[in-house]
């Protein structure tokens, strides 16, 4: 019976204990609060009071300007002066309030009409990109327009020999000539008449046959052909074939450029290979 006494007992003082200490802590938590708080309080009530200050410096020297610029409001200048001095010795603090939420909603005004402002200047980038565009495009169409050049597409050529009898074939295998042929594409932007065109034949060792050395030439500009080609124009599709005389010392197997003139102007190329 004295056991469980005794063990009753060291258990009520191990609570007791515990409640203790529990409490001691709760205690020194509660105090550091406090402190806490109060140094924070502190330090408010100093930038409050340091916030009124500069506002009152800020107001007397409004109350000199103004009394060099407007001496009619000296009446009314007093009496906000004596408001607000009264304000001062009752620590009011209300008047820093309202006057910090005027200071927001003024910043706030601001920050919208800086807003708008972009808006407005974001919106002119655009119609000025549109405009840009516009006239880009509006360009690019009287540059073509404008250029009256010609242009031709299937090109093609082939190889051929020359025969002379009938009953005799050359025993020669290299290929005497190249009948060239493409399509000049009408546009109606191209005056109507006479056209020429110029075919140059290169080699693949970027030689330029010509077997009569023929050739135009404009000032300081001479283009080598190697054979030419007129056609009545009319604005419309146009098929031309004309054959080419070969060099026998250039023709050799590889790939051949075919180029097509207009005057200078270079409208069409294509590829022959002969093997």
């Amino acid at each position: 019976m004295a056991l469980k006494k005794n063990n009753v007992l060291k258990l009520s003082t191990l609570i007791l204990a515990m409640l203790l200490f529990f409490s001691l802590f709760n205690f020194y938590k509660v105090t550091a609060n406090f402190d806490n708080f109060k140094e924070k309080s502190s330090e408010e009530n100093k930038l409050k009071q340091s916030q009124l200050d500069e506002i009152l410096f800020k107001y007397d020297s409004l109350k000199i300007t103004s009394t060099y610029n407007a001496s009619s409001n000296t009446d009314e200048l007093v009496r906000f002066d004596t408001k607000v001095l009264e304000n001062k010795k009752n620590n009011v603090v209300n008047s820093d309030e309202k006057t910090i939420n005027t200071q927001i909603r003024f910043l706030k005004t601001v920050i919208d009409s800086d807003s708008k402002q972009l808006n407005i200047l974001s919106k002119k980038i655009i119609s000025n990109k549109k405009t840009l565009n516009n006239l880009e495009s509006l360009k690019q169409k009287e540059v073509k327009v404008n250029a009256e050049k010609l242009s031709v597409i299937n090109i093609n050529a082939r190889g051929v020999k020359i025969i002379t009898d009938k009953y005799t074939r050359p025993s020669d295998k290299k290929i005497q000539q190249l009948r060239v042929c493409f399509t000049v594409e009408g546009n109606e932007f191209v005056k109507k008449g006479e056209k020429k065109f110029y075919i140059q034949v290169v080699n693949p060792r970027n030689q330029i046959i010509s077997s009569e050395s023929t050739f135009i030439e404009l000032t300081d500009v001479k283009l080598v052909y190697s054979a030419k080609v007129e056609a009545n124009y009319s604005q419309k599709d146009i098929d031309i074939c004309t054959y080419v005389d070969l060099e026998k010392s250039k023709t050799i197997k590889g790939k051949y450029k075919i180029n097509v003139y207009n005057e200078f102007s270079k409208i069409g190329t294509a590829i022959f290979e002969h093997n």
